[in-house]
C-alpha cells in the first residue's frame, strides 16, 4: 500500500518531536542557535541547483525543510505558533498573491504577475516604502542588488553604464 505525503509529513514531525525530547543536542537548540543552519542549508540548495545535481537537491531540500520543522516545533513548545500555522499562513499568502489563478484578475505575462505580486505585498504588509521588506541581515551585495531591482521597477534605472557614470 502506498503511503501518502500527509502520513510522511506527520512522521517527520513525530521524529523531530522525539528528537527534541530525547536527543541532548536537539533538546538544547533554540531559534538563535539554529539560525546559521537555515542559511547554510539554503546555500547548499542553491549550490546543487547551480550544479544541476538533482539527486543531491532532493537531499538538500530535505535538510532545509528540517530547519523549518525544527523552528516550528520550538515555536510550538514556546506557545508562539506551530507548523499548521506556518502552512496556513503560506496557503493564505499564495492564494491572496495569485488573484489571476484564484480570483478573476486578468494578467497576460509573467511581468504582470510580478508587478501585481509586489503591489499586493506592499498593500497587505502595510509597507511605507518601495524599499521596505529587504531584511537588514541580507548580505551587503545582495541588499544593494535588491534595492536596485526595486528602484528599476519604478523606472529608476539606466539602459547603459554611461548614464550611471
Amino acid at each position: 500500500m502506498k503511503t501518502n505525503v500527509s502520513d510522511k509529513f506527520i512522521q517527520l514531525i513525530d521524529i523531530m518531536q522525539k528528537l527534541r525530547e530525547k536527543c541532548p543536542w536537539d533538546k538544547k537548540q533554540n531559534p538563535q542557535s539554529l539560525r546559521q543552519y537555515v542559511l547554510e542549508e539554503a546555500y547548499e540548495v542553491i549550490n546543487t541547483i547551480d550544479q544541476e545535481n538533482w539527486d543531491e537537491l532532493c537531499e538538500e531540500l530535505g535538510d532545509l525543510l528540517l530547519q523549518i520543522i525544527f523552528q516550528s516545533i520550538i515555536a510550538a513548545e514556546q506557545k508562539r505558533f506551530n507548523i499548521e500555522d506556518v502552512i496556513n499562513k503560506l496557503n493564505t499568502k499564495l492564494i491572496k498573491r495569485h488573484p489571476h489563478v484564484f480570483d478573476n484578475k486578468k494578467v497576460n505575462s509573467a511581468k504582470a504577475v510580478e508587478k501585481n505580486w509586489e503591489k499586493i505585498k506592499i498593500t497587505s504588509e502595510n509597507r511605507n516604502s518601495l524599499f521596505s521588506g529587504i531584511p537588514i541581515s541580507t548580505p551587503a551585495l545582495l541588499y544593494a542588488q535588491r534595492l536596485q531591482e526595486k528602484a528599476a521597477r519604478v523606472g529608476f534605472d539606466w539602459p547603459a553604464i554611461e548614464g550611471v557614470l
